[in-house]
């Protein structure tokens, strides 16, 4: 299963020994890992953007005729 938000992930078992996430954690263990789970989202946001420009970039390359091929 892949797991779009952090509690969805929470509420899964841990995959080694199928025990449940909250029982397997500490506290502390899920403030770090969501804080990593932000940082990772925020990046594939941003990354999502950039691409999207750079799409746009080569369309518009494409239109005036222009090619970066070799």
């Amino acid at each position: 299963m892949i797991y779009t938000t952090f509690k969805q992930w929470v509420k899964g078992r841990v995959l080694e020994t199928g025990q449940p996430r909250k029982q397997f954690y500490t506290q502390e263990d899920f403030d770090l890992i969501e804080m990593g789970w932000g940082y990772g989202y925020d990046a594939g946001v941003e990354w999502q953007k950039s691409q999207t420009a750079l799409d746009k970039k080569a369309d518009n390359a494409r239109d005036l005729g222009l090619s970066y091929d070799r």
